[in-house]
Parts: structure tokens; C-alpha cells; sequence
């Protein structure tokens, strides 16, 4: 018997062509065919060959959508032959031992003690829980084979052994999976009789905790047991049979046995807690709320009023009198007696002008009007400084809000007389970016200090990402209001609608460069304190 698996995200042609596909914005299917698999046109009967569904174990969050994809999942679904492959990626050649500089051994040779035993950990993508890819095939594919291969069972394999012993003790079904047996919450129940005995399959196809309820059209005298755990159970009588009810376990399986033959089930009810249904729905505002600042353009200006300070081309006009220098536009001077802040014409770094904060009192603080930069999980500010005097203190605060929640980092800087330039990165800005900000700059010493060339900069999303990401949280939000959680769930967890959500890290090829300062999160710790 032949038996083809579908391809997932590997390094070549198919998963790279399953990321074309995905930016384009087009079903994954297309994929499949630019690779040559088109399972419509595939025979069908008994020559037919096996079709499993290749699934893996990734840290991408890509790879966890493409296994769950309900398109991809109908197709091998419509197959009578059918069955899941759970697989991990390719392991990478192993590396030659290199003996340290103390150690009397060959490169390559293995030191003394070493028994060749290596212990590997497979990374799962975000949200991905143990049991997900499991029991989502029991829900979408009613499975005749699964296969697994033992580095995908290793660290699981409690969770393993027991969807093993519900999948092992029911009858496999014959024909294409049956289309119309998904309930609207994402549980999936299909009644198959095998003998003199009825079988019940369940499987919660969703990352929430769901109580069933079902009618069982039984004799009084017919047992109902639970083969998973092995119990048998005491269904309540009531009219028209007996009613039977589950506590179901996020994405898990379970398998009923009613010793009756033809026995009747009625409707399969879900009931969620109100935990769960608070739950949903505090993830529903969350997600409309990303979507609310994904789909309007920036309020204001993207950066603070005359990044560059300049001074205007006419100059203001001087009343007799007047006392201290005009504060320029977009900018206002706050904190200690005598605090100024004026654009200065001498000695800027560049241009005509730079900005000037005096503080004879300190601290005294130069602070920009309100401005709604365009950036996404992280936001950089930078700029030219000097002082008046070596090593003079500044703090630079970074004060905004997102949905109503305030955003606030703050970096210490040390400033000289001579021009330098300076960067601050702020991490973990919130999804969706902010709706406004202020810059603060808080002069800690006594003097005078100049900024010039001021620019924010960040992370913000291409055009095809925010198509793609608009596009999930419009279903994801559609299927909620149409009561459908098992879609709300999935699609929720997809990666486009997690892309403005998870927070941007700095990666390898982004080292530090000089005058860069990360700040994280707010600290309750006095400046210059760590936690040890």
C-alpha cells in the first residue's frame, strides 16, 4: 500500500512556497500546487494510495497555522483513506567535538565518559499546546492511521499514551470524514456503529475547557462507559433516555462506548463556563481594538514639532520689555526656577538652530507636544547632544498610551560638551502601536544642554502585513460574533493576528551600536539598582 504525506514548512521548495502564498494573502492550497500536489485530481477507490496529513512540531508560528488550516484539512479529510503524520524538522548535522585547551584528545574524539547520548528538546510554536495537533486531526480529519515519529512523542508522552488509548479503542470509519459534525463552539462528535456496540467520538478542538451534555437514546439496562480513562459511567435518567455530560479538557479526546447496538445520540451540547465566555470575550476587545488602530492613520504628526529645531524664517516680534527667550513652537519648558527652553543659532550640529534647555535650578525638562508616532512593537529615539559641562545628567522620558493604558520608559544619559549622537530604543511598545506620545527632556545637573537632529524611528509593518493582518482579525472577529469559538479561537491564535501583538526582540543581526540604550519594561528600583 503507498501512502503520501502533504508537505508542511520545510526549508524547500513547498515551504517556501507556502510563504509566498501566505504574504500574498491567497489560500495555502496554492502552495500545494505550485509543488505539483493537487489532491482533486487524485484517484479515488481502492487503488487509491493513503493520504496523511504532514504536521509538524515547529517554533514557527506559520508552521501551527498550516496545520490547523481548515482548507488543507478538507482536502485530506474528502479522502477515504486517510491519516495524520506527525513529524519534526530535519535535525541539523551534528558538530564535531572540539577539545578544550586543558583536554590530551584528538578533535572529533569523544572524552572520556562521554556515552554519545544526546537529549534534544523540540520547540512547539506560541500557543501550541502538547495535545493541540492531536486532537485537532481527531476534530478535522477522523483519522484512519497516525503515525508519529519518536522524536515528536518524546516529552509527551503521557499526553501520548492517552489520546493513543481513545484513538486505539474506537472502530475506524470508513468513507470521507463526515462534514456536517462540527458543533459551532469546536467540538467534534461522530457516532459509529461497530457489533452489537455504539461508539461516540469527541474531540474539543479548541484551547478552552468545555462541559458536554448529550440524550442518549438507550435501554435502561445498556452500559455507558468512558474507554480513555477506562470508568464506566452513570448517565442521569431523564425523558427520552438518559443524558450523559463531559468535562472536556482543552483539545482533548475522548471515546464513548454504549453497549446497544444502533443507538441513538441526540444533539451534542457545549456548555462554557463563564470564565471561558469572559475569556473570549475580553480577547474579542483586545483584538477589535488592534484592529481600530490598524485600520485608522496616524492623528497627528509622527514625530515632535521642527525635529531639526530651526528657527523660523521670520523672527517673532519682540515686545519692549519682554523678558527670556520665546519658547519654540511644539515645545514647553517645565520643572526648577529659571527653566528655559529656546532654539539656539549657536554652534548647532547641523542646520541653523538647535534646541536649547537651561536649568539653573535643576531638574528642569524641555517637553514635546502630543505626537502619534508610526511604530509597531518597538520605538527608537535619537538625536545630537552636548552640554555645557562634562558629564552632565539626563534623563529622557518616553511618556505615551495605548487603549487608554499609559506607556512609560525612561533612560539615563550621560551628555559632554563635544556633539554626540545618542539612540534609545524602547521595547515592548503595546500592539498596534501607540496612540500618542510625549518626549521629556530632563536636565539632572546644572547648566545648559543642546539637542539637534532629532528622529523616531521603530518597527512598523509593510503593506502586505497590514493587509494580512487586517484580514485575520476581521474573520477572527466575524466568527465571534457569529458564536463560531472554534474558529474564533483558531483564527485568533493565527500568526497574522498575533503579528502586531507579539512584542518585537532584538535579533542577532541588530547588535548595538555606539549610543544605543534598550529600556524595557518600568522598574520600582532607584536609577543605577539591579536586581541580583
Amino acid at each position: 500500500t503507498l501512502a503520501v504525506a502533504t508537505p508542511g514548512l520545510d526549508a524547500g521548495p513547498a515551504g517556501l512556497e507556502a510563504r509566498r502564498v501566505d504574504l500574498a494573502g491567497l489560500d495555502p492550497n496554492h502552495a500545494w500546487r505550485a509543488v505539483g500536489l493537487d489532491l482533486e485530481t487524485w484517484p479515488v477507490g481502492a487503488s487509491a494510495p493513503i493520504v496523511l496529513r504532514g504536521v509538524g512540531l515547529a517554533a514557527d508560528a506559520l508552521a501551527h497555522d498550516l496545520a490547523t488550516s481548515p482548507v488543507l484539512d478538507a482536502q485530506v479529510a474528502a479522502r477515504a483513506e486517510r491519516g495524520l503524520l506527525l513529524a519534526t524538522p530535519e535535525e541539523r548535522p551534528q558538530t564535531v567535538p572540539v577539545p578544550l585547551p586543558d583536554e590530551d584528545r584528538e578533535p572529533g574524539q569523544r572524552s572520556p565518559g562521554d556515552t554519545g547520548l544526546r537529549l534534544t528538546a523540540v520547540p512547539t510554536a506560541v500557543g501550541m499546546g502538547d495535545d493541540e495537533l492531536l486532537g485537532h486531526a481527531m476534530a478535522a480529519l477522523d483519522p484512519r492511521w497516525v503515525l508519529l515519529s519518536a522524536s515528536a512523542i518524546a516529552g509527551h508522552e503521557e499526553r501520548v499514551r492517552h489520546f493513543a488509548r481513545v484513538f486505539r479503542s474506537l472502530p475506524a470509519s470508513h468513507g470521507p470524514a463526515p462534514s456536517r459534525d462540527r458543533l459551532p463552539f469546536g467540538v467534534a462528535a461522530r457516532t459509529i456503529a461497530d457489533g452489537g456496540s455504539t461508539y461516540l467520538s469527541l474531540a474539543n478542538d479548541t484551547p478552552y475547557p468545555i462541559r458536554l451534555e448529550a440524550t442518549l437514546a438507550v435501554p435502561g439496562a445498556a452500559a455507558v462507559e468512558d474507554l480513555g480513562r477506562g470508568l464506566r459511567l452513570s448517565p442521569t435518567t431523564v425523558s427520552g433516555g438518559k443524558q450523559l455530560v463531559l468535562d472536556m479538557i482543552p483539545f482533548g479526546v475522548s471515546a464513548i462506548r454504549i453497549n446497544a447496538p444502533q443507538a441513538r445520540v441526540g444533539p451534542v451540547m457545549p456548555s462554557p463556563s463563564g470564565a471561558v465566555l469572559a475569556e473570549m470575550q475580553a480577547q474579542y476587545q483586545e483584538l477589535s481594538s488592534h484592529l481600530a488602530r490598524l485600520n485608522r492613520g496616524p492623528a497627528g504628526a509622527s514625530c515632535p514639532a521642527n525635529p531639526g529645531f530651526e528657527p523660523a524664517s521670520t523672527p517673532p516680534v519682540q515686545l519692549t520689555g519682554a523678558q527670556g527667550p520665546a519658547t519654540p513652537d511644539g515645545w514647553l519648558a517645565i520643572g526648577g526656577s529659571g527653566t528655559t527652553v529656546e532654539i539656539d543659532p549657536a554652534q548647532p550640529h547641523a542646520g541653523r538652530g538647535s534646541l536649547r534647555l537651561s536649568a539653573p535650578s535643576p531638574p528642569g525638562a524641555a517637553v514635546s507636544e502630543r505626537f502619534v508616532p508610526n511604530v509597531h512593537a518597538a520605538m527608537t529615539v535619537q538625536a545630537w547632544f552636548r552640554s555645557d559641562q562634562p558629564d552632565a545628567k539626563l534623563r529622557l522620558w518616553i511618556e505615551g498610551e495605548a487603549a487608554g493604558r499609559p506607556f512609560i520608559r525612561r533612560s539615563e544619559l550621560t551628555i559632554q560638551p563635544e556633539w554626540a549622537p545618542l539612540a534609545v530604543r524602547a521595547a515592548e511598545v503595546p500592539p498596534g502601536g501607540l496612540d500618542g506620545a510625549r518626549l521629556r527632556f530632563e536636565l539632572l545637573t546644572a547648566g545648559s544642554l543642546w539637542v539637534d537632529d532629532l528622529a523616531i524611528s521603530g518597527e512598523a509593518p509593510s503593506e502586505p502585513e497590514r493587509l494580512n493582518a487586517r484580514r485575520a482579525l476581521m474573520a477572527a472577529l466575524q466568527a465571534f460574533r457569529e458564536q463560531r469559538y472554534g474558529d474564533f479561537a483558531r483564527l485568533a491564535a493565527s500568526h497574522w493576528a498575533r503579528h502586531l501583538v507579539v512584542t518585537g526582540e532584538p535579533t542577532e543581526g541588530t547588535a548595538d551600536r555606539a549610543g544605543m540604550i534598550r529600556t524595557g519594561a518600568t522598574s520600582a528600583l532607584p536609577p543605577g539598582r539591579r536586581l541580583r
